[in-house]
């Protein structure tokens, strides 16, 4: 029971960028409608006092805007964190791409290299033309 619910904590954690940006979202929405409400309520309670009603009037009309404008920076940070681990997953998957023929290539050169020494062994070349082969393999067929 405990592996699960340890696993269960983990996946919170699991696409954190996509969920700050969610809960940026979340937040404006909630923080608007606090503003209307609570502006609402303003002008309610005024009992006709034109400052309140316009306190009241200002908070549902500003409230909302500097919610939305203030979920910015947070919807921002979700997509700089999100956008950073897509990076690091795609640097890491061309990575393994790369060292998996980088093996390849050195299966390759060793094959190359069995076939140089077994013509060396036959006498069919000579020692030099034997060293100059094996050099080219290993530089990647760069003389």
């Amino acid at each position: 029971m405990n592996g699960g619910f340890w696993e269960k904590v983990n996946s919170w954690y699991e696409n954190i960028g996509e969920k700050i940006k969610t809960l940026a979202k979340l937040m404006f929405v909630i923080g608007a409608i606090l503003e209307l409400l609570g502006g609402f309520i303003t002008i309610c309670c005024s009992d006709g006092d034109g400052i309140l009603v316009l306190v009241g009037l200002l908070t549902m009309i500003l409230g909302p805007i500097i919610s939305f404008v203030s979920s910015w920076t947070m919807y921002a940070f979700g997509h700089l964190v999100q956008t950073t681990e897509d990076n690091f997953n795609l640097n890491a998957r061309q990575s393994n791409s790369a060292s998996k023929k980088s093996e390849a290539q050195a299966k390759a050169d060793n094959e190359r290299i069995k076939k140089i020494e077994a013509l060396r062994a036959a006498g069919m070349i000579t020692e030099e033309e034997y060293l100059n082969a094996v050099a080219k393999v290993n530089n990647g067929g760069a003389e």
